[in-house]
């Protein structure tokens, strides 16, 4: 049997190269021949999973962190110095792994940072800059961003976003970038804010409310905004794997309701229907009604592990629930 195994990041506590490396082991321990691909969807591991197909080098850079009390952040981009594309992520500079949950200021972060990395990738001869947009703590609505790009340069700008609502639907995604929990009356307020940034063009645009508002920025220099899982998959060739497939396997830390929204495990979904695939979707965590999602649900977190606990064993998790899949133990 030929396993695709093609898993996003489970956030705060494995990359995509890790999910992907685990199951991988555990399936060849089982005889089966497997086909690794790490991907992600606009937000943490965008750049890794667009390194080799766009063939890029990887540059650093050091920009402002999201808060104040934070060391400066040592990001990264990507450059292919013949085609001039620059690919960069927000959450590498405002990501919430940067910061201890309890650290976590959403009101307060800013995305300054990455208008410098955006600088720096420019500086460094890019002109197309693709911009994941996923995992971020800040609830800017990119403010922090257009206050120091320098947009006289001439470049094109595509927003890589992992949610595909508009700028009021930054909403839905607010309260899971605080340290506690937040009311309702803060998360109005913000969204008001957010839509008195932009004009309501901007605002309409799909994918607008992506990363707390800067989707919404970066359309309103020009720039585009597309599904972040639909290019990484297709700049990796996933469709030829999948037909080659028998079985896919991906998987986040948790589905929910937003994961039809744009989300890696959606995307994947579908095309594993349209070719008439099975999927297995591991996940950390079930959260409200997805059974419209085509993909058999796997989670990996065993009954009654606290949340932190199952942050702290999820590779043991994730090889378990592997072994469980194709052995039935």
């Amino acid at each position: 049997m030929r396993v695709l195994v093609a898993p996003c990041t489970f956030k705060e506590s494995l990359t995509a190269s890790d999910v992907g490396a685990i199951v991988s082991e555990v399936v060849r321990a089982q005889g089966h021949d497997v086909a690794c691909s790490p991907l992600a969807d606009g937000g943490e591991g965008t750049l890794a999973a667009l390194v080799g197909p766009l063939s890029l080098e990887v540059v650093s850079a050091t920009v402002d962190a999201m808060l104040p009390a934070l060391p400066s952040v040592n990001a990264r981009f990507g450059l292919n110095a013949s085609t001039r594309v620059a690919v960069l992520e927000a959450a590498s500079v405002v990501g919430l792994d940067l910061v201890a949950r309890e650290r976590r200021d959403p009101l307060r972060a800013t995305t300054r940072g990455l208008g410098q990395l955006m600088n720096a990738a420019i500086a460094a001869g890019a002109r197309a800059l693709w911009i994941g947009l996923g995992g971020t703590a800040t609830i800017d609505g990119g403010s922090g961003m257009l206050s120091t790009y320098d947009a006289s340069k001439r470049v094109s700008i595509v927003g890589l976003v992992d949610v595909d609502v508009p700028l009021a639907g930054a909403r839905m995604f607010m309260a899971q970038k605080f340290a506690g929990p937040i009311d309702d009356a803060t998360l109005d307020a913000r969204t008001d804010l957010l839509r008195a940034l932009h004009k309501p063009y901007v605002a309409n645009v799909k994918g607008a409310g992506a990363a707390g508002g800067l989707g919404a920025a970066l359309a309103s220099l020009g720039g585009r905004l597309v599904s972040g899982a639909d290019v990484v998959m297709r700049e990796a060739h996933i469709e030829d794997e999948v037909m080659r497939a028998d079985v896919v396997v991906t998987g986040e830390g948790r589905i929910d309701e937003q994961t039809a929204h744009g989300k890696l495990v959606a995307a994947l979904a579908a095309l594993c229907a349209k070719h008439g695939k099975r999927l297995v979707a591991l996940c950390g965590a079930v959260r409200g009604d997805v059974s419209a999602l085509a993909a058999e649900i796997v989670v990996v977190t065993p009954p009654g592990q606290a949340h932190d606990d199952a942050i702290a064993n999820a590779r043991v998790n994730v090889a378990n629930a592997a072994r469980r899949m194709f052995t039935g133990t």
